[in-house]
């Protein structure tokens, strides 16, 4: 079975940015602590639009990042945050090379 490789983009309300950051570390520490089948999950600030958060997530496989969307920690962010987000954008990757 081949990796999934993800890089999510989340785009925040203006008005939501200084409460967005705690979500986000929640998302972050759950994934690691809680999801079995992640080999990456990191998130990133934009440096050039504040409200642009970017996660780059590598999972061993479909059926792992199925469980993860099923996780307390990612139904809560969502749940949390649904108001506070304007748009997001979710591209698979496949590595080519080594």
């Amino acid at each position: 079975m081949s990796k999934v490789i993800l890089v999510v983009k989340i785009e925040i309300k203006d008005e939501y940015l200084d409460q967005i950051e705690n979500q986000l570390k929640e998302l972050h520490r759950g994934t690691h602590k809680y999801d079995r089948g992640c080999i990456q999950y990191d998130y990133h600030k934009d440096t050039e639009n504040k409200n642009t958060y970017f996660f780059v997530e590598t999972w061993e496989s479909q059926e792992a990042l199925d469980e993860h969307k099923t996780k307390e920690h990612f139904t809560k962010f969502f749940a949390n945050t649904q108001d506070m987000i304007s748009n997001i954008e979710i591209n698979r990757l496949e590595k080519l090379g080594e």
